[in-house]
């Protein structure tokens, strides 16, 4: 995704947005993801839509465990400052999601890591089948990736 695409713009807006509501409190720079996404801007632009695609992740991850209260009202902040919602963008993230399971193999790092992160924070999500086609995509990753990985 190129960093001047109205996708990424989109996705920028909405990680300044929701940043805020879900972090509990200010982080140094070098841990700030705005901060970090736009050093990448800077010094490596053609990896800066992995790198937001990462951290919007990261977000959506961490919001399965929300209270659906929370996530509302999270939602009409971010839509009165005319941003994506975390209902809709958890809505493209389950179609990525679905179309990941349905897949091979994985074929980014960002793919890599929304299932890999999805699936230790929230492995009951996934169903029995789901978990099997989730754990092989994974390991197949890593084994390509020459990645070691301990099973939990």
């Amino acid at each position: 995704m190129k960093i001047y695409s109205p996708e990424y713009i989109l996705l920028k807006k909405f990680l300044a947005g929701v940043w805020p509501l879900i972090q509990s409190g200010p982080l140094p720079h070098e841990l700030d993801p705005i901060f970090n996404l736009e050093r990448l801007e800077r010094e490596v632009p053609s990896r800066a839509g992995e790198g937001l695609q990462l951290a919007i992740d990261d977000i959506l991850s961490r919001s399965v465990r929300l209270p659906k209260e929370r996530i509302k009202n999270y939602d009409r902040i971010l839509e009165s400052k005319n941003c994506l919602t975390i209902s809709g963008a958890r809505i493209q993230y389950w179609k990525r999601l679905s179309r990941l399971l349905k897949a091979n193999r994985l074929r980014t790092e960002a793919d890599y890591y929304l299932l890999r992160v999805l699936y230790d924070d929230a492995a009951e999500l996934f169903d029995t089948d789901e978990s099997l086609v989730v754990l092989r995509l994974i390991e197949d990753f890593e084994n390509r990736q020459g990645r070691v990985r301990t099973r939990r």
